[in-house]
């Protein structure tokens, strides 16, 4: 009887745990899992410009849900802010869902445990040594930074020419005026090279010979500048029309002409200068005998400039 008073609450005791342990699932008691990190370019960014070591980036990397946005444009502004090529491959890899490239958990773990997590602050007895960094970015221009002289110019003055008629009849002094525009194309401290174009008409009405003479240029070329002093070289046509009662004739014609010569400039207010030229003028007209005429042209006005040293700024 003791044996069996002794066994019942055992028996009691075994039943109990055995109903409890199949009601409490003891095998599921797992650790919760540790949730996944998401990472984007911020979040590599972030890690970069907190000195973070290189390995201790490419361990998040590997565990990561990525969301990393890897186009060219991304890739270049990653560059930028000190994201390695190592860095970069392992955010690519990780992307499309490849292995990353040199990457293996046992030698990364080693790798950051040997190192530390944040790079070393420079001490004040040994400062870092600043890096030059690239020239800055100015746009190309072809002037001098220390270029005196106007971008372009536009005259317009008074003309005085010595028209030639080849021994037909005297020279005739006549008057007109003349205009001209030019843009500088390759300047230099105090020279500058420019693409100029001019027109220029002369009139002589109602002398012994003519009872109408105009004669009308258009020409275009290069000029030289140097300081003050300029000499130019433009080709261009020359209209001449004509009546005359004396010889009874009437023409209109078109011929070349050449015009070769220089003057100089003063400045006179602000972005006003005045000018004076002598030019010589070649016409080739073969109304006269022989074709071609040696005209001589005197000229006085004001020039507007633009842009530049001294010149009007658009």
């Amino acid at each position: 009887m003791k044996n069996i008073s002794l066994k019942a609450p055992l028996v009691f005791l075994f039943v109990c745990v055995a109903v409890l342990g199949q009601r409490v699932p003891w095998a599921t008691f797992d650790p919760p899992a540790t949730p996944i990190q998401q990472m984007t370019n911020a979040t590599v960014v972030q890690m970069v410009q907190a000195k973070v070591s290189p390995d201790l980036i490419i361990l998040a990397i590997s565990k990561c849900e990525p969301h990393f946005v890897l186009d060219s444009g991304n890739g270049e502004y990653l560059r930028q802010v000190g994201v390695t090529d190592e860095i970069f491959k392992a955010m690519a890899a990780k992307q499309v869902g490849r292995p990353i490239p040199g990457y293996t958990e046992s030698s990364t773990v080693l790798a950051v445990a040997a190192r530390p997590l944040v790079a070393p602050a420079v001490s004040a007895a040994q400062p870092a040594s600043i890096q030059p960094g690239p020239p800055p970015i100015t746009p190309s221009t072809n002037e001098s930074p220390t270029s005196k002289l106007s971008d372009g110019d536009v005259f317009f003055g008074f003309s005085y020419a010595s028209a030639d008629f080849n021994g037909l009849i005297p020279r005739q002094n006549m008057i007109g005026f003349e205009s001209s525009s030019a843009v500088a194309f390759k300047k230099w401290t105090n020279t500058k090279l420019s693409a100029e174009g001019t027109a220029n008409g002369f009139y002589d009405t109602q002398n012994t010979y003519w009872a109408s003479l105009h004669n009308y240029t258009f020409a275009g070329g290069l000029r030289v500048d140097s300081g003050p002093v300029f000499v130019h070289c433009l080709v261009g046509v020359s209209h001449l029309t004509a009546s005359s009662t004396a010889y009874d004739i009437s023409l209109s014609q078109n011929a070349l002409a050449m015009i070769i010569g220089g003057g100089f400039q003063v400045k006179v207010a602000g972005p006003l200068a005045f000018r004076t030229s002598v030019d010589y003028v070649m016409t080739r007209h073969d109304v006269f005998a022989p074709d071609t005429q040696n005209n001589f042209r005197i000229s006085a006005g004001l020039v507007f400039r633009i842009g530049g040293s001294g010149g009007h700024k658009l």
